[in-house]
């Protein structure tokens, strides 16, 4: 019989525009977000995590870097996520290939999972690879790794994603051909990213189109990944009174398009006629626009009527 799984994805800086009740309606029952790394808070963190809460259950990680300092990553962890932990176990992803200091990688690496699991009672998950995780230009497997549940990076399709039938049913394949390849230390996963190149509705590119998602597959119900955290199935939180946008969100790109669309030709030089610097909204092309509406640009009654039909489709797509 396939087993039985729960699935989400992953998020981080590189997903602008996640719109999360698509996301949840199309499947999607957990989701995990970058918080941070090296000694930084990932740019998109605070609103992923505000839009995504009473949605979809969260768990943060942090990408661990050897060049800072182990204490640093731990406090900026902790203090970006405040007084909200979110709904799973805390993350850490090791898999810095600029590591130069195995030793001294490990010793860090496993202060940080200490720490986070003193702070938030919570014991981490760790997410790695098989290419990394026994390569000795990379790492060399510390005894204690096992001791944390693992969430393991193996894509099984070089483009796209498998069908989460096709999932379900690799454990069921003779051991030579089973998915994922787990990293030496582990018998067996906790956590599968299992797709690189998935494709959601809800999570879209600057421009409109949909973007490409990391797929996971939690080794169980979803119950059971709640119960990791805090060892009972608790309810979401009810979302915030007042949170950030989650729809309609038209980004400097996208206005970019939408002048090209309405005007071919003459696109630069009716951006131009509305008032806009081209320059700046191109090296800001992945910011919300915060412009003038159409309806308030210096443009022909008729160039706005073409505009706001472009403007609108584009909307319509997210």
């Amino acid at each position: 019989m396939p087993a039985q799984y729960a699935f989400g994805f992953d998020v981080s800086r590189y997903q602008e525009n996640v719109q999360w009740d698509r996301v949840k309606a199309a499947g999607m029952e957990f989701v995990i977000v970058q918080v941070s790394q090296y000694n930084w808070v990932d740019k998109l963190f605070l609103r992923h995590w505000a839009n995504a809460k009473g949605v979809l259950p969260r768990g943060p990680y942090h990408f661990y870097r050897q060049i800072t300092d182990p204490q640093k990553q731990v406090d900026v962890f902790l203090k970006a996520l405040g007084d909200d932990p979110g709904e799973l176990p805390p993350v850490l992803d090791i898999e810095d290939t600029s590591s130069n200091g195995k030793a001294d990688y490990i010793k860090g690496a496993r202060f940080w999972l200490e720490q986070v699991e003193k702070k938030l009672n919570r014991k981490p998950i760790i997410y790695t690879a098989a290419w990394y995780w026994a390569n000795p230009q990379f790492m060399t497997p510390p005894s204690w790794a096992s001791d944390y549940p693992l969430w393991v990076a193996s894509y099984p399709f070089s483009q796209g994603a498998p069908t989460r039938t096709q999932v379900a049913n690799y454990p069921d394949k003779p051991p030579k051909e089973r998915c994922p390849i787990m990293p030496s230390s582990w018998k067996k996963w906790t956590l599968w990213q299992y797709a690189e190149h998935g494709v959601v509705d809800g999570n879209f590119r600057s421009t409109g189109s949909l973007a490409d998602t990391d797929f996971d597959a939690f080794n169980g119900p979803l119950e059971d990944l709640l119960k990791m955290a805090t060892g009972a199935t608790t309810p979401l939180p009810e979302p915030p009174k007042n949170p950030p946008p989650t729809t309609q969100v038209m980004l400097n790109q996208n206005v970019i398009n939408a002048f090209h669309w309405a005007f071919q030709a003459d696109w630069e030089k009716k951006m131009k006629e509305a008032g806009l610097s081209l320059t700046t909204m191109v090296n800001n092309r992945n910011a919300p626009y915060t412009g003038k509406p159409v309806k308030d640009m210096s443009l022909a009654e008729a160039d706005k009527t073409v505009l706001q039909g472009k403007w609108d489709t584009i909307l319509a797509k997210q």
